[in-house]
């Protein structure tokens, strides 16, 4: 009986021990300084405007209609854009410090969990795989252009990018399965508050999800790499070759053409590289690191490192207006027709830009 009593006061201590370690790492009072500051302010604006932004750009689509392969792509990346900002509203109510100390019978940081979190974490696989699929379909257009219309038509598009959607949201299973949200007796406070609950016996496969979304972030970053790569050498190739075939005027006005698609090639594969790699690396080292996660010993750590990965992930995520309006002049003329104050303001902004000029 000793023996017993000994080793549960042995547990404790190191349970203790390494509770305060994780502390030390990252208090309560530091990590609420950064959850206002990443999220309440930064991401809340950027999300915010992506929401607005995404919105238009779906309006945008929908006014062209799907007829093409590529404004089909396009707007499933925006829908899957806008969903994850929206989930992302959420994960920052969640965190709010009115919110979280307004008595509410739950444990904010820990319901987020399945409600947000995870859900992000989907819509961003499904852009990630988007983006491979849209520039798997500029590849090919580049080596087969006459056959191009006949492998890749706007109805399989559509299939395809429904077949992303699903798959993708069914690797969410293993989450959902060894998780749940239900009632918790909470030591600190002496209260029972609705959080995050494991499933009996299911602590083996507790972070599958996780590993599967890195799993999937990293293929796609490695896909779109070398789709890209690919790309850019076979447009330099055509390019070479009908400067040797063409007249001055007409290799001049074809070279810039594909500047331009290797310019657009290149912003893709930049942009979700090195906005994509911080959620990718921290996915990756909680399921390494036990502790390192919503509910472990280093839970204040992982929630701020996490906020720095979701800000990224969230200018990705806004991006698309400005860059189809900046690449596409028939996306911009849409944009116009839908909003015409828009046209009037950009002409204002030039003339008054030439008239500075001169």
């Amino acid at each position: 009986m000793n023996l017993d009593i000994e080793t549960k006061n042995d547990t404790v201590d190191q349970e203790e021990r390494g509770h305060n370690f994780g502390q030390s790492l990252m208090s309560l009072s530091e990590r609420e300084i950064y959850d206002i500051i990443n999220l309440n302010v930064i991401i809340q604006l950027i999300s915010l405007y992506g929401i607005i932004s995404n919105i238009i750009t779906i309006a945008v689509f929908c006014k062209q209609g799907f007829h093409t392969t590529v404004n089909i792509s396009l707007t499933g990346l925006a829908v899957s854009d806008l969903c994850s900002l929206l989930v992302t509203q959420w994960y920052i109510v969640c965190f709010n410090p009115y919110f979280v100390n307004s008595g509410i019978p739950m444990l904010p940081a820990e319901v987020q969990h399945l409600t947000a979190g995870v859900p992000h974490l989907c819509f961003s696989r499904i852009t990630g795989w988007i983006t491979t699929y849209i520039t798997a379909e500029r590849c090919l257009s580049i080596y087969a252009p006459l056959q191009v219309k006949v492998i890749i038509t706007p109805k399989k598009s559509a299939v395809i990018i429904s077949f992303i959607y699903v798959i993708t949201i069914m690797t969410l299973a293993p989450e959902y399965l060894t998780l749940y949200i239900g009632w918790k007796f909470e030591m600190s406070r002496n209260v029972t508050l609705l959080g995050l609950i494991h499933t009996v016996g299911t602590s083996d496969i507790n972070g599958l999800s996780f590993l599967l979304y890195a799993f999937h972030m990293l293929v796609a970053f490695t896909a779109v790499v070398t789709l890209t790569s690919t790309l850019v050498i076979k447009l330099k190739q055509n390019t070479k070759w009908r400067q040797s075939l063409s007249n001055a005027v007409e290799s001049s006005h074809i070279s810039t053409r594909d500047k331009k698609s290797v310019t657009m090639a290149i912003v893709i594969a930049t942009v979700m590289i090195l906005l994509f790699t911080p959620s990718v690396f921290i996915t990756v080292t909680s399921f390494i690191v036990s502790d390192f996660n919503i509910d472990g010993r280093f839970s204040n750590l992982f929630l701020v490192v996490w906020s720095f990965g979701l800000m990224f992930e969230v200018i990705n995520s806004s991006l698309c207006l400005v860059l189809y309006y900046v690449m596409s002049s028939k996306f911009r003329k849409t944009f116009h027709d839908l909003f015409p104050v828009c046209r009037c303001l950009e002409h204002r902004f030039v003339t008054c830009q030439t008239n500075k000029i001169h």
